[in-house]
């Protein structure tokens, strides 16, 4: 499930936009921009946050209050210290934490759950390390054994197709720290899905 907002198909007669574009129309208060920006980014916005908390009314309520902080602050991005995407996806990184740390513990969240919210899904570029052993829903349910970090750079590699040099970017960390987060990402993967399947062999 995509949330509705962001669903919708604007037509609003703009051009791919570059960074400094975005950020001089968001300056501006042009409306037909921050549709843009809804249209362009919100639908990873609300898969990031939904792989994140597992809830997807939270993760709804995640990418609006994404929005209006971009709104509110958009003065303060600096286009010379981030990417405009990088500095969207770290408000959604850090109100997530902000999310977690208010609700104290991590829900319990059943599969079939999980199933229900499934059609919004919209893959980016495929891994396959991940492609042979991974069915989506097997990924789904794997990512939540994952530490926060670990799932972060999952989802953004794996799903949304963002290369490492981006999400370090993002996450604010060297390279070979995130290829590290990587790799014991994708082997925790590979012993939840063993657990969760003991027949299965892997090559």
């Amino acid at each position: 499930m995509v949330g509705r907002l962001w669903s919708l198909n604007y037509d609003v007669g703009l051009r791919c936009m570059n960074d400094s574009e975005l950020v001089e129309g968001l300056k501006n208060g042009d409306t037909r921009v921050v549709q843009y920006v809804v249209q362009q980014y919100a639908p990873a916005l609300y898969r990031f946050a939904f792989y994140q908390l597992q809830d997807a009314q939270s993760a709804e309520d995640l990418v609006s209050e994404v929005m209006a902080r971009m709104i509110r602050h958009i003065d303060t991005f600096v286009l010379e210290q981030a990417s405009f995407q990088a500095w969207l996806f770290r408000i959604a990184r850090n109100l997530a934490a902000d999310f977690y740390r208010a609700r104290k513990r991590r829900p319990q969240v059943s599969l079939e759950a999980m199933m229900l919210d499934s059609s919004g899904y919209e893959p980016g570029e495929k891994d396959a390390r991940l492609d042979v052993i991974f069915d989506r829903d097997s990924l789904r349910v794997g990512l939540l054994s994952l530490t926060d970090e670990q799932r972060q750079v999952i989802v953004l590699h794996v799903i949304e197709g963002w290369e490492l040099p981006q999400v370090a970017e993002m996450l604010g960390k060297s390279l070979p720290s995130v290829k590290s987060l990587y790799y014991r990402g994708v082997q925790s993967l590979r012993r939840a899905f063993i657990r969760e399947d003991p027949e299965q062999t892997l090559g």
